[in-house]
């Protein structure tokens, strides 16, 4: 038996207060060891201005990857599930980066993106002094089931626009990690101008 401390939460302990093996509390903590770097790593830079998904390119190295940027996401999102089939033999987006110049951003329909529980598809802007400028939100309407199953959202403004709702998830049906969505360093905002917290 053992007592777990959560970081957030009142303590519990196993066999009194959990919930049975699976659940969310209850669970086993899956970990992608990379120690050699053969799993490698794809990168694409995106930018609405600029950025074009005919001549985009997805590359080992991200100064490449931003000379030659996507023009929207799921554009790069595919070019990274091309890149990986052909230089991994894995035809998903697992270990892929999704580097994002400031902008807005609609939530695009990354849904038939196939990823991996190995490792997430990562949708980052520039680093924490552009969390203010990439604001990704939905197109004004309720969203639901757009994302790929192992999506991490890393240090940007997530949005409402107007009245809708926005679900981050992929209609996950059970205490599963088949569905996973990491939001890091982002902030919340109802609207332009109003955040929530990070």
């Amino acid at each position: 038996d053992a007592t777990i401390y959560p970081h957030e939460g009142a303590s519990f302990t196993i066999s009194t207060d959990a919930d049975s093996y699976p659940s969310p509390n209850l669970t086993v903590l899956k970990v992608a060891n990379n120690i050699d770097g053969g799993y490698g790593r794809a990168y694409a830079g995106v930018d609405p201005a600029t950025g074009d998904d005919a001549t985009g390119v997805v590359s080992e190295t991200l100064a490449t990857a931003q000379a030659n940027k996507f023009a929207t996401i799921a554009g790069a999102a595919a070019g990274i599930v091309t890149f990986n089939t052909s230089n991994y033999s894995r035809s998903n987006a697992a270990g892929g980066v999704i580097v994002l110049e400031d902008d807005t951003y609609d939530v695009e329909n990354l849904n038939g993106i196939a990823t991996s529980a190995d490792c997430p598809l990562v949708i980052r802007s520039n680093g924490p002094s552009s969390r203010a400028n990439v604001i990704y939100r939905d197109n004004g309407n309720t969203t639901q089931n757009r994302f790929a199953d192992h999506v991490r959202l890393e240090n940007m403004t997530l949005q409402r626009n107007a009245n809708s709702t926005i679900f981050i998830d992929s209609f996950a049906t059970g205490d599963d990690t088949d569905h996973i969505k990491v939001l890091d360093r982002c902030t919340l905002a109802l609207t332009a101008g109003n955040t929530q917290g990070q």
